[in-house]
């Protein structure tokens, strides 16, 4: 059970990683949720109210949403900035670049750990064609 617990925070961690923080948007922002919606997004009102709406939704020019488990209807007139996570490339592609290197380390130093063998050594092998044997009459 430990090890469910801890393979869930991994990746629970792992998958917040991949995102940005809350960014704004570019253009209009009623535009901008109408074409991509997320599921939180974080709004500055005209009258400088913030609110943080759970399932915004843009509907012709009005903002649907939860803001404490309240419903809320804003007008996208009434918008001044509205910020949203996004998908990030870089961290997304850091996370399993980072776990290919620490896999790889994990095998050199694993390797490096076990002994070798010197075919050269001469103390290994009894026959005319090995490097360093004898011949045996």
């Amino acid at each position: 059970m430990r090890r469910i617990g801890t393979v869930l925070a991994v990746v629970s961690v792992g998958a917040s990683a991949c995102m940005t923080g809350p960014l704004s948007v570019a253009g209009s922002p009623g535009a901008y949720l109408a074409a991509n919606p997320p599921s939180r997004a974080w709004v500055v009102l005209n009258d400088d109210r913030h609110l943080v709406v759970d399932g915004p939704q843009v509907i012709s020019d009005t903002l649907f949403g939860f803001t404490n488990g309240n419903a809320v209807t804003i007008a996208s007139d009434q918008l001044r900035d509205v910020k949203v996570r996004r998908l990030s490339v870089f961290r997304t592609a850091l996370i399993p670049g980072a776990l290919m290197m620490g896999a790889v380390a994990g095998v050199v130093f694993v390797k490096s750990l076990q002994p070798t063998v010197d075919p050269w050594d001469g103390n290994s092998h009894d026959d005319e064609n090995s490097p360093g044997g004898t011949l045996n009459p």
